[in-house]
């Protein structure tokens, strides 16, 4: 009688440690996914407030039915820049500073496609990133966001400001730093 007898399925590891880390490591991804959601969501609520803000002063001055567009303009002040219909079904667009609150009729100033075509005269080979309207040195304009070749031949981005009223150009434009 042969008293060694051979196991016919290997013996489990009934505590097998990499199943604890593989689900420590899981928790924690799970946990810092939904951290990031947090923090994303409450940065962007903070923006919707003062958005929510600047409408509602905008409202103050002229009663919008409708609202368009809402841009930020931030240069030495922040200004939020909203364009909507009045009950008239008059486009009207409304900059909300710090202290003030101005509007003009959207017929009276040029338009983004203006400036762009403006830009894109002088520069053909010009990358438009972004059109905003603002308020600069106690102007209205348009700030142009813009990629373009600078005299060396070396794209750059600019800064480029537009008068509201009229389309016409402000100066030369500001470079960025090439990085």
């Amino acid at each position: 009688m042969d008293l060694h007898m051979t196991r016919s399925r290997p013996r489990r590891n009934r505590n097998p440690r990499w199943r604890w880390v593989v689900s420590g490591v899981i928790l924690a991804l799970v946990l810092i996914v939904i951290l990031l959601v947090y923090v994303l969501n409450s940065v962007n609520r903070e923006e919707d407030v003062k958005e929510a803000a600047a409408i509602q002063r905008a409202n103050e001055t002229v009663q919008l039915v409708s609202i368009d567009e809402v841009d930020k303009f931030v240069w030495y002040d922040t200004t939020y820049v909203i364009r909507g219909k009045d009950a008239a079904n008059t486009n009207q667009i409304i900059w909300v500073g710090k202290e003030k609150v101005d509007v003009k009729r959207a017929a009276d100033g040029v338009d983004k496609a203006y400036i762009s075509n403006q830009l894109l005269s002088t520069y053909p080979d010009a990358d438009i990133k972004q059109i905003t309207p603002g308020i600069k040195d106690g102007e209205f304009v348009y700030q142009a966001f813009v990629n373009r070749k600078d005299e060396e031949g070396n794209n750059r981005h600019y800064y480029h400001f537009f008068r509201f009223d009229n389309g016409q150009r402000i100066g030369e434009g500001y470079p960025m730093p090439n990085q």
